[in-house]
């Protein structure tokens, strides 16, 4: 596969929750993120809110650098099941993770 080169810029950024916070979200049925390699530091701000989306879509092919998946991707897993999500391959750049159980909310 082509090397493509990744520009790397700074962000303001809000959490997950800060973000619920500000819009009222209390359900989320699927939680598509992509964002370049970061998506566990995305997806670890879920500890701090009690809304858990029924679905987490998320990119695994830069999760361990530029088309490296590996050590991070797997702790990435481990986090998820410890928030009763099962996670499967969906396709050569992402996973699904799927709530177990019903959705939890305020």
């Amino acid at each position: 596969m082509e090397e493509v080169e990744i520009e790397s810029i700074s962000l303001k950024c809000k959490t997950l929750r800060q973000l619920f916070e500000e819009y009222g979200v209390s359900f989320i049925e699927c939680l598509r993120v992509d964002t370049e390699g970061h998506d566990f530091e995305i997806l670890k701000t879920l500890n701090s809110t009690d809304v858990r989306p029924r679905e987490i879509i998320c990119e695994r092919k830069h999760m361990d650098g530029t088309f490296n998946c590996g050590a991070r991707y797997e702790e990435l897993v481990g986090f998820l099941h410890q928030l009763k999500y099962s996670v499967k391959i969906l396709n050569e750049e992402n996973s699904i993770a799927t709530l177990s159980g019903p959705p939890k909310h305020p």
